[in-house]
């Protein structure tokens, strides 16, 4: 259902973004795990609003959409950034991040 909400609201030319993103060499690129407080159920356009607005990162550049049982969780493939990565560690409140490089993905 996800999955058929995102292709609604995104263009071809973004899926085909995605896949670069994905392909591209992986120490270019830091997975961010966004945790933004909704819940189970909200649209995948509110979620690549929401992904944009807390971020500032493109929805363009949205890998996946996870909705866990108490909340939405959306990862999100961008350049590395040292401006994104600062607003990401000082967003507050509900709005929990984990930050991960793939590679420290990988070792575990």
């Amino acid at each position: 259902l996800l999955k058929v909400l995102l292709m609604q609201q995104v263009s071809k030319n973004s899926f085909s973004e995605i896949k670069t993103v994905k392909k591209t060499s992986v120490r270019q690129y830091r997975s961010y795990s966004l945790n933004i407080g909704e819940r189970q159920g909200v649209s995948a356009a509110k979620i690549l609003r929401n992904t944009e607005m807390y971020c500032g990162i493109d929805p363009a550049l949205v890998g996946k959409i996870k909705v866990s049982r108490n909340s939405t969780l959306v990862e999100v493939a961008s350049h590395v950034d040292p401006k994104v990565f600062q607003r990401l560690k000082k967003m507050g409140g509900n709005q929990k991040v984990v930050i991960e490089t793939l590679e420290s993905r990988d070792r575990r």
